[in-house]
């Protein structure tokens, strides 16, 4: 593998006892979020939620995750429903992720989404030279800077070796708003309906309604993190017609209500930067 592209400084988001968030290269950030870096073997367990409920994030991401003797990869496909994992810090003392917003799977590796919807598989069968190049790099150095310039080359790379030199779904999402219609977003954009369904259906994994749908979830999971407001008052800002249909998908979403959820925010994980 070439040597990685050296950037002047790593891009952090965000840290914690734990996880470190780092931007990606900047021609990279509209098809992924952030790296992520989970060193969980070295902290206290404290720190370690035994359990967690992912909320459905509609994009997907590849989990790198080290043993201490080998390290493997995994493509996690974007998700609808909610995952529950479980901690093993003893046995997975490190971990990172790379994390695509929604459409850049399909846009950096290829992939029709709506065959990986809701499904984990090995990277090795869904994109080996991916899988080889980190492994390699990780072979080379477990520093998270040269770890981070890795995955920027090799990404970079299937950028520009892609067919057709996709461009990002960003200008396009940018429409798909959590209160728009298929037909309103097509509208805006220029496409016809059938055209648009099935872009998101192929770039996402699911079809319009249910992205717009997981949108305003994590939209107001996000709201009553930094500002609790009233169920009603929510419900109407983001567009549903009463509190009732609100409810009924959150709970779709997430198979508890909003009071619950609210009442057990500390199990949940949603993905701020992917909203």
């Amino acid at each position: 593998m070439q040597q990685p592209e050296k950037r002047p400084e790593l891009s952090i988001l965000a840290h914690t006892p734990t996880h470190l968030y780092i931007a990606p290269h900047p021609l990279l950030r509209p098809y992924i979020a952030h790296y992520t870096f989970c060193a969980q073997g070295a902290q206290p367990k404290s720190h370690l939620p035994e359990k967690l409920t992912l909320i459905p994030d509609a994009s997907g991401c590849v989990v790198f995750s080290y043993d201490g003797r080998a390290l493997s990869g995994c493509f996690w496909g974007p998700t609808t429903k909610t995952v529950v994992v479980f901690g093993d810090a003893e046995n997975i003392p490190l971990r990172f992720f790379i994390e695509f917003l929604p459409g850049g799977a399909n846009r950096l590796l290829g992939l029709n989404l709506k065959d990986f919807t809701d499904r984990r598989e090995p990277l090795d069968l869904v994109c080996p030279s991916l899988s080889i190049g980190i492994k390699n790099a990780f072979e080379q150095s477990q520093r998270v800077a040269y770890l981070s310039n890795a995955i920027d080359t090799l990404l970079l790379t299937a950028l520009a070796e892609m067919p057709g030199n996709p461009r990002p779904l960003s200008p396009i999402l940018k429409h798909v708003s959590c209160q728009s219609t298929v037909s309103t977003a097509a509208e805006k954009i220029g496409y016809s309906e059938r055209h648009l369904q099935r872009l998101i259906t192929e770039a996402l994994g699911m079809r319009y309604k249910t992205f717009t749908r997981l949108t305003r979830i994590n939209l107001a999971m996000q709201r009553m993190e930094k500002d609790p407001v009233a169920f009603t008052k929510l419900a109407h800002a983001l567009g549903y017609y009463d509190q009732s249909h609100f409810n009924h998908d959150f709970k779709a979403v997430c198979g508890i209500s909003p009071t619950k959820y609210y009442a057990h925010m500390s199990d949940f994980y949603n993905e701020s930067y992917k909203f």
